[in-house]
């Protein structure tokens, strides 16, 4: 409440003033009454919580869909030990004919099966990453981002070259 009456006081005498300078009432009050809602809007504003603001991608979404594979990949399922990997894994599938997907480079590194196209991630116990486990899912998975991104990039005079472009995977933060 006391935080309002300087300002008030303010608007009134800004209101005074240009009464005295037009004599015209309703201007004065007008403009009183306008700087007021302008002041309470950017009060309030001020006001809002960071904790407030929406935070994307949320833990639901994260927990649900984006942990389980890169952008743009399609999600197969869940596999329990896979050739020769121990555990479950996200079985994922970069299509080739989707005009989304994305450039990775055909090798052991990228793919558990490069013929087929397939990856296999670990699985998250919980999101966010809490425990050893998940910080270590989470380090493989950003190994994996930044040796397996996109292999072609065009310099500033459109050469495509090799480059070391980090894959991408929204709400993995590396």
């Amino acid at each position: 409440m006391s935080s309002i009456i300087f300002p008030l006081i303010i608007i009134i005498v800004i209101g005074l003033v240009i009464y005295y300078i037009t004599n015209n009432l309703w201007m004065a009050m007008s403009v009183s009454i306008v700087l007021l809602l302008i002041y309470l809007i950017v009060m309030r504003g001020m006001k809002t919580k960071e904790t407030d603001m929406t935070v994307f991608p949320s833990s639901d979404w994260m927990k649900f869909v984006g942990s389980r594979c890169p952008d743009y990949w399609q999600f197969q399922g869940q596999v329990v030990n896979p050739g020769n990997l121990k555990g479950t894994f996200n079985k994922c599938y970069n299509n080739p004919s989707d005009e989304l997907s994305v450039d990775v480079p055909d090798n052991d590194k990228c793919y558990d099966d490069v013929t087929g196209r397939l990856k296999y991630f670990p699985v998250f116990k919980k999101w966010p990453p809490e425990d050893e486990q998940d910080e270590k899912t989470k380090k493989q998975i950003c190994t994996w981002m930044n040796q397996c991104g996109p292999t072609k990039k065009e310099d500033i005079f459109g050469n495509i070259a090799p480059g070391s472009i980090p894959a991408s995977w929204q709400g993995m933060l590396c």
